[in-house]
């Protein structure tokens, strides 16, 4: 189990450590207001409730939005990617682009608020 998300990057190899080491600072750019934490043992940014996670698999790196709605939401902008119910698969060097991602959080935060009223 890791306890950071230091913790997690740490137990990667250099290339997926650099990949998502530029996804958490995008994260974090795009509200400073985001808290980090590990759930599911994964990377992830709350605020209040988990806004989104990432992680690395053994061929590509993920970005997981936590919401079915987001795929719904950017489908045009996530056709290049490879997705899943739950993931947004990229590489280093076919990275989601800052824009995007910066858009994403922000779409999952308004959710978060939305739901929790």
């Amino acid at each position: 189990m890791f306890q950071t998300i230091d913790d997690y990057l740490d137990s990667l190899s250099p290339e997926q450590r650099s990949g998502l080491q530029s996804l958490r600072e995008v994260i974090a750019q795009a509200d400073s207001t985001l808290e980090e934490c590990i759930t599911y043992n994964i990377p992830a940014f709350r605020k209040g409730k988990a806004v989104v996670g990432f992680g690395a698999a053994k061929k590509h790196l993920s970005m997981y939005p936590m919401s079915h709605q987001v795929f719904v939401e950017f489908e045009d902008e996530l056709k290049s990617f490879v997705t899943t119910k739950g993931t947004i698969q990229f590489s280093q060097t076919h990275p989601i682009p800052p824009e995007l991602v910066s858009r994403i959080v922000a779409f999952r935060i308004a959710e978060n608020q939305r739901n929790s009223k």
